[in-house]
């Protein structure tokens, strides 16, 4: 399957214009699903959970980048519609997302801010599995996206001392490691970490206000359109790339 100049650009700079690495990774991921997903059926039912979904019009204060926002109080691996399917869905929901936020060149160059609200997360739900299965594919195991940012908010004590210190971090790049940071709700809305004005794009649940809901619904209409037009062949790319 050939791939867009676009996304050969997104793999040039994901491994850092290193030829032979950029020519390998292609090659390999030629049959990778997770690079041509669809607003539809189960994953569209996905995005209704309202579980990770792009913040649009956000940016962080330093170097503008988009940002997905994860809710980890929704994730729900018991939850019967999905059965043993559930990590699977999760990571395709999260690679659409991934995809959208690195359409452009100046996307790619920018990178992705990830916003991951842990407040009320359950130990129970929040499995060491589906998390592993998650931040691996922050860091880029699955779709050539650079993650620059990840803002772990309101984190539990136990996530904090136990799944992050002990069992997450030395699995994860040292370099991703820095990337990464354990705040509270209060610095997510007045730190540095955010451009000005954050609280009319994040969600309530984060102290925006905005519902989910209104978020998740227009980006499913969008895409979905937007999908269909790939499909017909109509550019919905800006053509500098």
């Amino acid at each position: 399957i050939a791939f867009s100049k676009e996304m050969v650009y997104r793999f040039a700079y994901f491994y850092e214009f290193d030829f032979e690495r950029t020519k390998e990774a292609i090659e390999l991921n030629r049959e990778n699903h997770h690079l041509r997903l669809e607003m539809r059926g189960y994953l569209k039912r996905q995005f209704s959970t309202r579980t990770i979904f792009p913040l649009s019009g956000l940016k962080t204060r330093k170097d503008k980048m988009d940002v997905c926002y994860i809710q980890a109080s929704r994730f729900d691996p018991n939850d019967s519609s999905s059965s043993s399917n559930y990590g699977t869905r999760v990571v395709e929901n999260l690679c659409y997302v991934l995809n959208d936020l690195s359409r452009t060149r100046e996307q790619c160059k920018r990178g992705v801010a990830v916003i991951i609200n842990m407040n009320r997360c359950e130990e129970t739900k929040l499995t060491f599995d589906l998390w592993m299965q998650v931040i691996m594919t922050l860091q880029g195991t699955l779709v050539p996206t650079t993650v620059n940012l990840v803002l772990m908010v309101d984190s539990p004590k136990w996530f904090q001392t136990q799944m992050w210190k002990t069992q997450t971090k030395p699995m994860l790049a040292e370099s991703f490691v820095k990337r990464c940071r354990l705040i509270d709700g209060e610095e997510l809305l007045t730190g540095d970490y955010l451009a000005g004005g954050c609280e009319a794009f994040l969600p309530t649940t984060s102290g925006g206000w905005k519902e989910a809901d209104e978020i998740v619904e227009d980006y499913q209409d969008l895409k979905a359109f937007q999908d269909r037009q790939r499909l017909e062949g109509i550019a919905v790319v800006p053509e500098d790339l």
